[in-house]
C-alpha cells in the first residue's frame, strides 16, 4: 500500500490535497491500486488519474466505499489506450470511517499508473 503524501496546493479553506500515487505491472483484475483507508465525516473532492505504457485498454473504478470496505456506494470508469492519460474529479459525502479507492477492473498486460489526490472541503 503507498503512503500518502502532503501535496503542496491546497484549497481557499488551507485545507492541503493528499496524494496517493502507484504503478504496477500487469495487475490482474480487481486489485486495490489505491486505499485512502479511513476518512473522517465530510465533504471531499477526490482527483483520480490513470495512465499506461502499453496498447491494451486499461480500466479502473474510482469507488466510494462503506466504513467496513465490503460494499461499494458509488463509483466512476477510468480507462485509457496508448499511454493516454485519464482525469475525474468527483465530490463525495463521505460518513465515519468510509473510504475512497481505485481498483482495476480487468486484467492489464501493460503498466498502469494511478494517482488520487482528495482533501476535505466541507
Amino acid at each position: 500500500m503507498v503512503k500518502p503524501i502532503q501535496h503542496p496546493k491546497k484549497d481557499n479553506l488551507g485545507k492541503p490535497y493528499i496524494w496517493l500515487s502507484t504503478s504496477l505491472l500487469n495487475p490482474p483484475g480487481l486489485t486495490v491500486l489505491i486505499d485512502t483507508g479511513a476518512l473522517a465525516e465530510g465533504e471531499y473532492e477526490a482527483i483520480a488519474h490513470l495512465g499506461g505504457d502499453g496498447i491494451s485498454n486499461m480500466r479502473c473504478d474510482l469507488e466510494h466505499r462503506n466504513a467496513a470496505n465490503t460494499a461499494t456506494f458509488s463509483f466512476s470508469h477510468m480507462s485509457c489506450r496508448n499511454v493516454s492519460i485519464q482525469q475525474i474529479v468527483r465530490k463525495m459525502s463521505i460518513g465515519a470511517n468510509e473510504r475512497i479507492r481505485i481498483r482495476t477492473i480487468g486484467n492489464s498486460i501493460n503498466t498502469i499508473y494511478a494517482s488520487l489526490m482528495y482533501r476535505q472541503v466541507g
